[in-house]
């Protein structure tokens, strides 16, 4: 037999009965915390597979995500409201999605809000945010399909916040977009580049780019960075921004990823380097690293990327060592598998293992990390592996009852004595046991026992059963409420209703405006006690908004 599955306002909460233990899940909208689980940090600490196990290729942007699959075809996820995902929408996905059906992609690399691609016939696409022209389109307007961009012969690029910086086959290196944060991010003199214009190095290898910075090398293994230099982050000795492509001392450089406010290099001979500011893996949290500086004294170095303050690096054998952003620590440490590429968004991290499956953690709130959750829970999620008798649910709390008969919430207005949500994790509501039901409306919840309802929340209509509504009568914690015999209670948006063992019907709350008549007493004024409607022989109620 089937078990009542309560509905909140934008999420649902199911009991399953089979098997073999009632444990709890929930699925839709979490953004304060009312499914129980806690959707910025799910994955923070560890890698979780995403899908597949055929990527090439994977990228991240600010808060998305794009990976090319080993058929040649684009997927995306994560923040779209400027159409970076290139999906013909501006909606945000919390699972990979395809960009349309072209099977000939190559490369992808991403900015702030926006994101190219490169084709095997040399043809470069640019999406998404367009406002400081960085799609290279010659136009301001923003996009959210993959629209070519002039030229040919283009090989692999990098993006800034909002500049695009991309080489071609033979070597030369060209930019578009703004340039003019304290220094040139793009070396050369204009506020705003509105077309691609070549830049002055040439035989570039290797491109990367700071939040308003570039740094390139050159074939012969030099190193020229240009643009802000707040921290330092272009290697040059100074904290002075640049104007112009500027050598940094030093040869032999092979690989370069710039994160926010700091570079990461590899040298020819496999040693790591990095300047800067953030966590450098140089122990502590590093700030104003003028000069590149080596970390440790390992020789096997291969693949760099850096997020907004953080590093991540593979080894030959590929291992992967990261350090982790907002932690009061800054060294590598060893992530479990064998890895062959990673990247980072600024709070999210993606990698591709050796079997080509794809992995993700860290900030999924907006999608980025292709869960399928975020602030919303797409697919059912276990919550919680106790034994639970009943549930119940609203816009931005639940509650629920453990087969020994304590309450316990999550989200807000729960009857913890403060507004602080309850930290995205189910908590013992301290009101002793016994409790029989539960209903939850939009901010206020009411809970019953032995014949005696409690209520608490927002109180403005008189929601609570009190005897009193308005500014100031809202309660922290759950408080009687007058009346005894009650054995059913309910709970809508703004109001309660209870029946009680005389099968008589009682309500309270909004009963205007809206509300005209959502109490079922013959007229459209809101009460603050529960009062009788017509009628007997009530044996359930159900409310809606």
């Amino acid at each position: 037999m089937n078990k009542h599955f309560p509905c909140g306002h934008w999420h649902r909460k199911e009991i399953p009965t089979l098997p073999p233990v009632p444990n709890l899940y929930g699925t839709g909208l979490n953004n304060g915390g009312q499914i129980g689980i806690e959707p910025a940090l799910i994955g923070d600490r560890n890698y979780r597979n995403i899908s597949g196990s055929s990527w090439d290729q994977v990228v991240c942007g600010y808060y998305h995500t794009l990976a090319i699959k080993s058929d040649g075809t684009i997927w995306a996820t994560g923040r779209n409201t400027e159409g970076q995902l290139g999906l013909g929408d501006n909606n945000y996905r919390y699972e990979l999605a395809q960009v349309g059906s072209d099977t000939n992609w190559k490369t992808i690399f991403c900015g702030l809000y926006h994101s190219l691609a490169i084709k095997t016939d040399g043809t470069l696409w640019a999406t998404g945010q367009n406002s400081e022209y960085q799609l290279g389109l010659g136009d301001d307007i923003d996009r959210n399909v993959f629209t070519q961009v002039s030229g040919s012969d283009w090989l692999k690029g990098a993006a800034g916040y909002y500049h695009t910086v991309v080489i071609k086959s033979d070597g030369t290196i060209w930019g578009v977009g703004y340039n003019d944060a304290g220094g040139r991010q793009l070396g050369i003199e204009g506020e705003y580049i509105t077309d691609f214009t070549q830049l002055p190095p040439i035989d570039v290898t290797e491109v990367s780019c700071h939040e308003y910075g570039t740094v390139v090398v050159k074939s012969n293994g030099t190193m020229w960075s240009t643009g802000y230099n707040c921290s330092g982050q272009l290697g040059l000795g100074d904290l002075i921004d640049k104007d112009v492509f500027t050598q940094v001392s030093g040869s032999n450089w092979f690989k370069i990823s710039c994160g926010s406010y700091h570079t990461l290099a590899i040298r020819t001979d496999g040693t790591i380097w990095v300047c800067g500011e953030g966590y450098l893996g140089l122990g502590e949290y590093s700030s104003d690293i003028t000069v590149f500086t080596q970390v440790g004294t390992d020789t096997d170095w291969v693949f760099i990327a850096t997020s907004t303050s953080g590093i991540s690096a593979i080894k030959s054998n590929g291992e992967l060592w990261e350090t982790e952003e907002r932690k009061a620590f800054g060294t590598l440490t060893k992530i479990e598998g064998v890895w062959k590429q990673t990247d980072c968004g600024w709070y999210h991290r993606v990698a591709i293992k050796n079997d080509n499956t794809l992995w993700a953690k860290g900030d999924n709130t907006s999608g980025a990390c292709g869960y399928g959750y975020g602030n919303h829970v797409n697919n059912l999620h276990l919550v919680n592996s106790k034994r639970w008798n009943t549930v119940d649910t609203w816009s931005n709390h639940t509650l629920a009852i453990r087969d020994d008969t304590t309450l316990w919430g999550t989200g807000g207005n729960i009857g913890l004595g403060d507004e602080v949500l309850s930290d995205y994790k189910f908590v013992l509501i301290p009101v002793g046991s016994g409790w029989e039901q539960i209903a939850c409306g939009d901010l206020h919840s009411i809970i019953l026992k032995g014949g005696v309802i409690w209520a608490t929340g927002d109180n403005y209509d008189g929601q609570l059963g009190l005897g009193d509504h308005g500014t100031g009568t809202d309660r922290k914690i759950f408080t009687q409420v007058p009346g005894s015999d009650w054995i059913h209670i309910a709970a809508g948006a703004n109001s309660s209703f209870a029946i009680k063992d005389d099968t008589t019907l009682w309500a309270t709350g909004g009963n205007s405006d809206g509300a005209s008549g959502h109490l079922g007493l013959g007229d459209g004024v809101n009460r603050d006690v529960f009062t009788q409607c017509i009628g007997t022989d009530w044996k359930q109620v159900s409310v809606g908004g």
